[in-house]
């Protein structure tokens, strides 16, 4: 419903900053540890699992994970695993507004 979606914009409108603050060093693209973070959700059916998928910006390199739902624990379990595995340096993420995010913060 309309009332949904107003309070999850408004909620939303707190986390992090806006992409126009980014630091120039990241949109620049000149180093590998810089991802954008996405969540994709297929046709709607039985499953509610998506895909996260992290990209670096100057690679352009994608790993994907496949997630049983796209909840803050979820997300922040996936990126647990892949900070734990990937070997290099990661110097930040880019995420949208989803509520998926929203616990980015705390790892």
């Amino acid at each position: 419903t309309w009332r949904n979606v107003d309070q999850r914009s408004k909620y939303n409108q707190s986390l992090g900053r806006s992409i126009e603050q980014r630091p120039m060093m990241i949109n620049q693209r000149n180093r590998i540890g810089d991802f954008e973070l996405d969540t994709v959700v297929g046709p709607r059916g039985h499953s509610k699992a998506v895909l996260l998928t992290l990209i670096d910006r100057k690679s352009r390199f994608l790993w994907a994970y496949r997630l049983k739902d796209r909840t803050t624990a979820t997300v922040n379990e996936a990126l647990t695993k892949f900070l734990t595995t990937f070997n290099g340096p990661v110097h930040s993420f880019t995420v949208d507004r989803g509520t998926e995010f929203s616990g980015l913060v705390s790892l």
